[in-house]
């Protein structure tokens, strides 16, 4: 799962710097507001990372 939204914010970071770059540079409200919510997405795909993280340390924890 964390594989498949790696690939995504990948796809939205290339998406923003490349095809929608015309697009984006147009208004500054769109640009701020697409790297916002990436960023934001980002974030939140860190968070699952280090969550993930941590279920797999107390996993083997309680194996011992």
């Amino acid at each position: 799962m964390l594989l498949r939204l790696v690939v995504i914010l990948a796809l939205l970071t290339v998406i923003g710097a490349w095809p929608l770059a015309g697009w984006l540079t147009g208004s500054l409200w769109l640009f701020v507001l697409w790297w916002a919510l990436t960023t934001l997405y980002g974030i939140m795909v860190i968070l699952l990372a280090f969550y993930d993280m941590l279920a797999v340390v107390r996993e083997e924890r309680d194996k011992l």
